[in-house]
């Protein structure tokens, strides 16, 4: 996968109203509007060359009685990411929100 098409596949995942999503290069963090105290995605392109190797975490996140608050939904979308990044299919990202 190209940079360019990493960069079009975060924006995809992330698109919408519900998510912020901030840049920097080619360095991500999203942020779900409707979530209080949700978590933040990071993201992380670089550039390799065999393609782009995508790194994604959980940058910021808010705790309670010491566990991730909203981890599922972090979990979900961070998944739909490493799969759209596994399948190079952007376009075909599936997902409940």
């Amino acid at each position: 996968m190209t940079t360019a098409e990493a960069v079009e596949m975060v924006q995809r995942v992330f698109s919408g109203r519900t998510w912020e999503l901030r840049s920097d290069g080619l360095e991500f963090r999203a942020r779900n509007r409707l979530k209080v105290r949700g978590p933040t995605i990071g993201v992380d392109l670089e550039p390799q060359p065999s393609g782009t190797a995508v790194s994604v975490w959980v940058s910021h996140a808010h705790y309670r009685y010491g566990l991730l608050e909203h981890a599922q939904f972090a979990w979900r979308k961070m998944h739909a990411l490493t799969a759209a990044a596994r399948t190079g299919l952007p376009g075909e990202i599936s997902e409940r929100q």
